[in-house]
């Protein structure tokens, strides 16, 4: 039967878009070689063996992962703001104790704010080395810093003086600090998968 030109266009631009494997001892994906006759590849699951459908799939499946993996940096890197503006709350806490430095607890108080401010300073540096730790520990020290200062109000005061707008702030940076960790973890185990499907392994 003869093609016509369209016809023809469409074959060889089909024909560009098959994957051909010579050697299918070698994995046409990761490159792991001393594959037998499975249908998947050992190390990175590409269905060897499989439909020239199913391979593209997965191809398609590793493209949206790395799509992902990238928009889960993006949104780190916004969410990082977050130490900055805890840094900054703990210094305007400290600053007004500076007036009383004549008294020896205010000028406690102040050094120990403004090593809390230095402290998150410090943790917004080390989230771009790793997003998961300085995430994880800047909630679980914003938490207990909360939970010292309501003990000292209950035990030095017998009472808390309740602020709405502290509570929402609260809240707010804690579910900040919560959202960081999860994304800072998707990202983790999801960089960590495709890098174990681009090692090449020799079976």
């Amino acid at each position: 039967m003869a093609f016509t030109s369209g016809q023809w266009e469409k074959e060889k631009r089909s024909q560009k878009r098959k994957i051909i494997i010579d050697d299918y001892s070698v994995c046409h994906y990761c490159k792991s070689t001393g594959l037998g006759n499975e249908k998947y590849c050992p190390n990175c699951k590409f269905p060897q063996g499989g439909e020239q459908e199913e391979m593209f799939r997965f191809i398609n499946e590793v493209k949206k992962k790395k799509y992902l993996l990238s928009d889960l940096k993006r949104q780190i890197s916004f969410l990082r703001i977050i130490f900055i503006i805890v840094a900054i709350e703990y210094f305007i806490y400290g600053y007004p104790f500076i007036a009383y430095s004549s008294i020896q607890s205010s000028t406690n108080v102040a050094i120990i704010f403004f090593f809390i401010s230095i402290t998150y300073i410090l943790l917004g540096i080390y989230s771009f080395v790793h997003y998961y730790y300085s995430f994880k520990i800047g909630v679980i020290l914003y938490l207990i810093l909360h939970i010292i200062s309501v003990t000292y109000f209950l035990i030095f005061t017998e009472a808390i003086i309740v602020n709405f707008i502290s509570i929402i702030f609260f809240i707010l940076f804690v579910s900040i600090f919560t959202i960081g960790y999860r994304r800072s973890r998707e990202y983790k185990n999801l960089e960590a998968e495709l890098k174990l499907i681009k090692t090449k392994k020799a079976y």
